[in-house]
């Protein structure tokens, strides 16, 4: 752009004007009329014209002046840079081996018509380092503190996660362990749940692990009441036993355990553990358990039936009945139910009848007859003696139980026959021990467990005068206790570090009812569902945020030993996140030794990620937010390679120039045959000393036949030695030039192509693809099924514009490559980085944004700033090319650094009034529009803010007072979002505040009409 200061000022109007002036001096009798147009006119016309052009050509004379200065300093445009990315390779499903991909492997994207320019209608792009493709899978991420005893299963489809501090919250960790049985743990009542636990091989301990198991601190024993895990009254140790009290009358419900059969229901106490510091397991191998009635020694009713029939009559149970009805007869039965204490299989029963004998007389003493067998008179002179009454009562019982096929004997100690006894009230008790057969039952359409008193003999039942003694039934209390008659657990489960196990019944095994965690490495574990072998295999992580801390990681994977144990051995790798600092790509190099192991209830091949240091371990503020972990991800650019363009030279060309036929030139490697005119000598001191600039071909016969030597580049030969190999490329054009025997070595002699030239072409803007967009591979690779950018493409440009050469081209003369003050540090950077949209240098703040005296921290701000692991790489690169020109006290003391710019977002909320509210849609979409067109950076109509350039409220008032329907502005409110390392900032911007390095763009923007 052309602003230097005009020679001339005059234009063709105004030699016209002056032209008139001066015929009316000159030559009255003419008169310069452009109306109407004669031949003196047209004459004036034609010099002004041409007059004219030379005024114009005198004007652009200083700036071919200043341009011809700029060449004088050897000012020139960068080439293009390449656009950069990433891309993913997806195997074949089903694949079981690694694929290896070569650098080198190219991949394509077919432009669309309206993008097609000539010869450049397919995009190469090329990857850049060897890798395998793995197709193993990852199945899970575990982020494991053992200290705090935390495992947490991250999952990155609810957003970013913290790698190395698991949250207490998402603990997945559990230690219990659950026993379940259908008879003793079906309780309504009260009850003492006594639990014998055993380790018959390791007796000693026994007392250590009840005590342990009796401490609240460590464990809480519970129940299921239908809702929730009601916790046990008291939990003590007792003669060896461990006691569950339960001092209420809140039922046990059975449930489906996780891992049972969804069919069966189960009774089961619940024992949840938390870590109480120590290693030890807790194991037992002979678990048994019983229960009884809580209150059993204390007087009054203990448990009461369920339901009490006599015959088929129902007893009420508070106000009571005769067990056998008011008359007394054989097979007469009395049916007791009680589904809490009749299912407990081999325990003690106790029953105790609370009875009144209840009196009536049967006949009267006249309708008996009387005979006196020994006397001898006809009629006695004496009184006849009245007749005593007999007693009808039950004389014999029989108790029954019902075993599945029918009623059969139930052996009972005690009063066999409670129901036989004298008249009042009187209290008798039973007891026997519960069949191990006794089955539900339906009596009297009831289901049940029932058993039954059957009247098998009545005494004086014929009886013509008698009294008949029915037993009233008033009360009946049961109670029952296992005792020392314990029964096994039916089923045993157990879960510890994520990793459940149901027993069946009949399973003779040791059970881990507590195990520590035992992986002891505070980090990441992976799962993967094959071996992911390869050297390396890749995998990226894509890191939100930066943390201000870097990390030394260390990863191992899970193998074997020599007694086919599990180990951990540490891998080699490369890491470019700097310590999951920023984007990036880690390579493991991981053999094909896996072992597959079970780890956190999750079964796969391992890989572990700790930190070396323990910086996020100790530091939880520092933690980097990991958003996605994808395998197979390559860096790719956007290049094509050619290798072995031949050339060849005359004898003795200097000044040689030859031309690539592929341009723009982004790397170049050549070589010069130079078998012809080299000395023994200088070959022994080539192969000795630069081994790797030289290639030695041999013939047949063992003949040296070609000595190819390496040359190097340089920016120009005027300082080249006569023997130096030294070439000079113009990456542009593709053109490369050697010496002329002063100043650069003349390339040597040879009949055939002597010059070989290496080199990658490419670059340019049409490299920039959105995420997804590469088609696959220009070559198929076997297995290898899709391959595409993971991310946009970012970082390619078409060179330096002139006005930016205008700019940064006499700065050549101020710095002198050397970098001294921030506007030799900015200029030195924007003539290198044709990619850098805006740098800025900053004096006595570190890397981070804070005060450091002697610091300098240069902000870049990349053209593709939303792509930020190609702003940290070219940060890097910058930084890299900077080392030569700035002091070496800052390098020496860590004191300069590059960084790129802090992208924040700036959302707006608007509050107006319209003019016309029927179009207050078209109103809001016109203010989202004009937001995002003023705040986002490089789009169209939009303006370009700088570093550390702030909006002001002012140039939003400003922006939208002109739109169409906006009637007023009531009220804008601006806020910040940025990262400020991993935690996202929201600020207020409608004051001031010192953020540095921070660059806006346009975030989410909220309108409201009024």
């Amino acid at each position: 752009m052309n602003t230097m200061p005009r020679i001339d000022p005059r234009k063709a109007k105004d030699l016209l004007q002056i032209i008139k002036g001066k015929a009316g001096i000159y030559t009255p009798e003419w008169k310069y009329e452009r109306s109407a147009m004669d031949g003196g006119a047209a004459l004036a016309e034609l010099f002004a014209q041409m007059f004219g052009e030379t005024i114009d050509r005198l004007n652009r004379m200083p700036y071919k002046n200043y341009l011809e200065f700029l060449n004088i300093l050897e000012v020139s445009a960068q080439s293009v840079t390449p656009a950069a990315g990433l891309a993913v390779f997806r195997l074949v499903e089903g694949s079981q081996r690694s694929v290896v991909i070569n650098r080198g492997t190219q991949l394509y994207y077919d432009r669309g018509q309206e993008e097609r320019e000539e010869g450049s209608a397919r995009v190469i792009f090329e990857t850049t380092k060897d890798f395998y493709a793995t197709p193993a899978k990852l199945m899970g991420f575990y982020s494991i503190n053992p200290r705090q005893d935390i495992i947490e299963k991250l999952d990155f489809e609810e957003g970013s996660v913290t790698f190395f501090n698991p949250s207490g919250a998402r603990n997945i960790q559990r230690h219990a362990f659950a026993l379940a049985s259908q008879d003793v743990l079906k309780l309504v009542s009260p009850a003492d749940i006594t639990l014998s636990l055993e380790n018959t091989a390791l007796s000693y301990l026994n007392e250590e692990y009840l005590a342990r198991l009796a401490n609240p601190g460590f464990a809480r024993w519970s129940y299921y009441d239908g809702k929730a895990q009601i916790p046990f009254d008291q939990v003590k140790v007792k003669d060896g036993q461990l006691h569950l009290l339960k001092d209420n009358h809140t039922p046990l419900r059975p449930y489906v355990l996780e891992g049972d059969s969804p069919e069966e229901e189960n009774f089961w106490i619940t024992c949840t553990m938390q870590s109480d510091g120590q290693r030890d397991e807790i194991l037992m191998d002979r678990i048994a358990m019983g229960s009884a009635y809580l209150h059993r020694d204390q007087p009054g009713v203990h448990i009461k039936p369920d339901l009490l029939y006599s015959n088929d009559l129902a007893l009420d149970e508070e106000q009571g009945g005769y067990c056998f009805g008011t008359q007394l007869m054989p097979y007469q039965c009395f049916y007791m139910a009680s589904e809490e204490v009749f299912s407990k299989r081999r325990a003690r029963i106790n029953i105790e009848f609370a009875l009144n004998m209840v009196t009536r007389q049967v006949g009267d003493a006249n309708s008996v007859y009387q005979y006196n067998f020994y006397r001898k008179y006809v009629v006695e002179k004496v009184d006849i003696p009245a007749p005593v009454p007999d007693r009808i009562v039950v004389s014999r019982v029989v108790w029954e139980y019902w075993n599945g096929a029918g009623w059969t004997h139930l052996k009972v100690e005690g009063d066999v026959n409670p129901f036989q006894g004298g008249e009042g009230s009187f209290k008798k008790r039973i007891s026997f021990q519960c069949p191990e057969d006794i089955v539900k039952n339906s009596q009297n359409s009831v289901e049940g467990y029932w058993i039954r008193a059957r009247v098998v003999e009545v005494e004086n039942a014929f009886s013509m005068y008698a009294h008949l003694l029915l037993p009233y039934l008033e009360a009946v209390s049961l109670d029952f206790t296992y005792g020392e008659t314990l029964k096994a657990a039916e089923k045993i489960y157990t879960e510890n570090n994520c990793v459940k196990a149901l027993s069946a019944p009949g399973t003779f095994a040791t059970f881990k009812l507590y195990e520590p965690l035992r992986e002891k490495v505070h980090g990441v574990y992976c799962a993967f569902d094959q071996q992911p072998n390869g050297f390396p295999i890749t995998m990226y992580f894509k890191i939100e945020g930066q943390s201000k801390a870097k990390s030394l990681l260390k990863i191992e994977y899970l193998t074997q030993d020599i007694k086919g144990e599990g180990v951990w051995h540490e891998l080699k790798f490369t890491d470019t996140t700097e310590g999951l600092t920023e984007d990036g790509i880690i390579s493991v190099y991981a053999p094909r030794d896996f072992k597959k192991d079970t780890l956190f209830g999750q079964e796969g091949y391992w890989l572990r990620i700790g930190e070396g240091n323990l910086n996020y371990a100790e530091r939880p503020t520092i933690q980097p937010l990991v958003q996605k972990v994808i395998p197979n991800v390559v860096e790719i650019i956007q290049k094509e390679t050619i290798r072995g363009e031949l050339f060849r030279t005359d004898s003795y060309e200097p000044n040689k120039t030859i031309t690539l036929r592929n341009r723009p030139v982004l790397e170049c490697e050549l070589w010069v045959n130079e078998i012809r005119d080299i000395s023994q000598a200088e070959m022994a001191y080539l192969r000795e000393n630069k081994a790797n600039s030289v290639e030695v071909h041999y013939d047949q016969g063992g003949h040296l036949q070609e000595f190819w030597v390496k040359w190097d580049p340089c920016e120009t030969l005027i300082n080249a030695g006569d023997n130096s190999r030294h070439y000079k490329l113009d990456q542009n054009t593709g053109r490369i030039s050697f010496g002329n025997g002063l100043n650069g070595k003349v390339p040597s002699p040879a009949e055939e192509g002597n010059i070989k030239v290496n080199y990658a072409f490419g670059g340019g803007k049409k490299g920039n693809l959105q995420e997804g967009t590469i088609e696959g591979l220009l070559i198929g690779i076997p297995h290898v099924d899709q391959v595409t950018n993971l991310e946009m493409t970012s970082g390619g440009s078409d060179g330096h514009d002139l006005k930016t050469l205008e700019k940064v081209g006499p700065c050549k003369l101020r710095h002198q490559g050397r970098a001294v003050t921030a506007a030799d540090y900015e200029s030195l950077v924007l003539g290198q980085f044709a990619e850098v949209k805006d740098v800025k240098c900053v004096g006595n703040y570190d890397a981070f944004g804070q005060p450091a005296w002697g610091y300098v921290t240069l902000v870049v701000l990349p053209a593709h700033i939303e792509n930020r692991m190609y702003s940290l790489k070219l940060c890097r690169k910058i930084e890299q090319s900077l080392k030569q020109r700035v002091s070496c006290e800052l390098l020496a003391g860590g004191r300069f650094s590059v960084v790129p710019a802090i992208v924040m977002k700036v959302n707006v909320m608007v509050t107006v009034s319209l003019e016309d509210y029927d179009r207050a849609a078209e109103a809001e979409r016109d203010i989202r529009e004009a937001l995002k067109r003023y705040l986002n950076q490089g789009m169209s109509g939009g303006q370009s803010f700088k570093i550390e350039e702030i909006p002001s409220l002012r140039s939003f008032y400003m922006l939208l007072n002109p739109l169409r329907n906006v009637a007023r502005i009531q009220e804008i409110i601006l806020e910040g979002r940025y990262y400020e390392g991993s935690t996202l900032r929201v600020i207020p911007l409608d004051g001031e505040f010192n953020l540095r390095y921070v660059v806006v763009t346009s975030g989410e923007h909220t309108v409201k009409i009024l």
